[in-house]
C-alpha cells in the first residue's frame, strides 16, 4: 500500500515536471501541486497508520481473549479429570464393598451353619442328660 503511494507520489512528481516542461508553468504551480499531493499522502499515511493501530488493539484483545479462554478450557478439563478420578474411586470403593459384602455373607453362613450344628450337639447332649438323670 505504501509503495503505491510512493510510487503515486513519484508519478505525480513526475508528471507534474512533464507539465512543466510542456505548458511552461510555473515553478510555484508545480510546488503548490505538491504540496497538495504531499498533504493528501501525509493524510493517507496517518489513516493508514490509525487503522493499523485499531487492528493491532483487535488482535491484542483477540489474543487476550483466547489466552482467557485457554485457561479456561484447561480449567475444566482438569475439572473433567478430577471428577474421573473421583468417579474410578468411587467404583473401586464400590467393588470393594461389594466383595467385602460378599465374603461377609459367606462368613455368615459359615457360622449358621456352625451355630446350627452346636445347636443340635447341644439338643442331643441335653437330651443324654435329661435321660441319664432320669
Amino acid at each position: 500500500m505504501i509503495e503505491g503511494i510512493v510510487g503515486a507520489l513519484i508519478g505525480a512528481v513526475a508528471g507534474a515536471y512533464g507539465k512543466d516542461k510542456i505548458m511552461g508553468n510555473s515553478l510555484q504551480t508545480t510546488v503548490e501541486n505538491l504540496q497538495r499531493q504531499l498533504n493528501v499522502a501525509k493524510s493517507e499515511n496517518q489513516r493508514l497508520k490509525d487503522n493499523e493501530t485499531s487492528l493491532q488493539e483487535q488482535v491484542d484483545k483477540a489474543n487476550a481473549e483466547m489466552r482467557s479462554m485457554r485457561n479456561k478450557l484447561r480449567q475444566s478439563e482438569d475439572e473433567s479429570d478430577d471428577r474421573a478420578d473421583f468417579t474410578a474411586d468411587l467404583k473401586r470403593d464400590n467393588e470393594r464393598l461389594r466383595n467385602d459384602v460378599t465374603r461377609l455373607k459367606q462368613e455368615l453362613n459359615e457360622l449358621q451353619m456352625q451355630y446350627t450344628a452346636r445347636k443340635q450337639e447341644l439338643e442331643a447332649l441335653q437330651d443324654k442328660y435329661d435321660e441319664l438323670s432320669k
